[in-house]
C-alpha cells in the first residue's frame, strides 16, 4: 500500500504540478483530483508521483438519473471519454459516485434506470481498462450506492468486476454500519482507499439524535457527528489497514481531509495532510 491525498478545498486553487511537486517535496505518493485533468497522469509521472485517482462522474452527476434519455445518453458518451483519457495517461482507477437521483421516482427506479443507463459505461470501462471505485457517501439521500444492500445490487446487475468501493470508514460509522464487516464482505471489490475518520460528539448526540439538529444555519448540520483526520475519530485504523493487508488490497490509500480543525488556509491543509501522513504510515504494511 502507498499513501497519497486527494486535493483538499483549500488547495484547489493551487496548480496540479505544483501540488504535485509539493507532495513528492513531502513524501506522498500521489495526488487524487476531483476531474480527469487533461495530462495529469503525464504530470504526476513527470513529478515522480504515482498517476493519481480522478472523479470522473462529477461533470455528469446531475445528468445520468435525468428523465430524459438523450441527456442520459449524452453523460454516457462523456463518462466513455473521461475513461479513454484516462487509460491514455496510465491510470487504472477512477471514482465514481452515483449521485443526484432523481427526486420524483423512487430509489428503487432510479436503480433501474442506473441499470439501463451504464451498461455501456461498464462495456467501456472493460475495454479501457478502468476500474470504477463508487464513493459511499449518502449525499443526504442523493446518493444511490451508500449501503451493503445497494452494493449488493449493483455488483450484481453487471457481469463485469469494472465497478468496485472507494472503502471509506468515515460515512459507515455515523450511518450506523459495520465498517469492518463492509470491508471484509467486499473486499475483492475495493479499489480504492480514502482515509477519513469520523468523531462522533456525545452532547450532540443526545440534543439532536441521529437525525441531527434542526435549528442550524448550515444547510447541514447534524450537530453530532463530524468529520475528521485519520486518528482524530473513531476508527481503528490499525485494524482497518491490517485486515485491507489481510484480504490482498495493495493499492492506494488516499487521505481525504474534511477535518474543520485544519481547514481555512492553504497552510492548514497541508498541515492537515501531514499530520494524517504521519499518522499513518506507520501503520501502512
Amino acid at each position: 500500500m502507498y499513501l497519497g491525498f486527494i486535493v483538499p478545498r483549500d488547495l484547489r486553487e493551487v496548480s496540479y504540478p505544483e501540488l504535485c511537486a509539493w507532495a513528492k517535496g513531502h513524501g506522498f505518493a500521489f495526488v487524487d483530483t476531483h476531474k480527469v485533468l487533461p495530462d495529469g497522469g503525464h504530470v504526476a509521472a513527470a513529478a515522480g508521483l504515482r498517476p493519481g485517482v480522478p472523479t470522473v462522474t462529477a461533470p455528469t452527476a446531475n445528468e445520468i438519473f435525468s428523465a430524459d434519455r438523450k441527456v442520459r445518453d449524452g453523460a454516457v458518451h462523456t463518462l466513455i471519454e473521461y475513461f479513454e483519457q484516462a487509460s491514455r495517461q496510465g491510470i487504472t482507477v477512477c471514482l465514481g459516485m452515483l449521485n443526484n437521483v432523481d427526486p420524483t421516482i423512487t430509489l428503487a427506479q432510479n436503480f433501474d434506470r442506473f441499470v439501463m443507463t451504464w451498461v455501456p459505461v461498464v462495456a467501456a470501462a472493460d475495454r479501457f481498462g478502468i476500474r470504477v471505485a463508487l464513493e459511499p457517501w449518502f449525499g443526504w439521500g442523493s446518493n444511490l450506492c451508500y449501503s451493503p444492500e445497494m452494493f449488493q445490487r449493483v455488483f450484481a446487475a453487471f457481469d463485469s468486476t469494472a465497478l468496485g468501493l472507494c472503502f471509506d470508514p468515515s460515512h459507515f460509522v455515523w450511518m450506523g454500519i459495520d465498517h469492518m464487516r463492509v470491508l471484509r464482505e467486499f473486499a475483492p471489490r475495493i479499489y480504492h482507499v480514502h482515509a477519513k475518520d469520523t468523531e462522533i460528539i456525545a452532547d450532540g448526540l443526545y440534543e439532536y439524535g441521529v437525525l441531527g439538529r434542526i435549528f442550524t444555519e448550515r444547510r447541514r448540520s447534524s450537530g453530532w457527528w463530524r468529520y475528521r483526520l485519520p486518528g482524530y475519530g473513531v476508527v481503528n485504523w490499525r485494524q482497518v489497514l491490517a485486515a485491507l493487508s489481510e484480504h490482498g488490497y495493495d493499492g492506494a490509500i488516499s487521505i481525504e481531509h474534511e477535518d474543520p480543525i485544519y481547514e481555512g488556509s492553504e497552510e492548514k491543509a497541508q498541515r492537515g495532510l501531514i499530520l494524517a501522513q504521519r499518522y499513518l504510515e506507520p501503520l501502512i504494511a
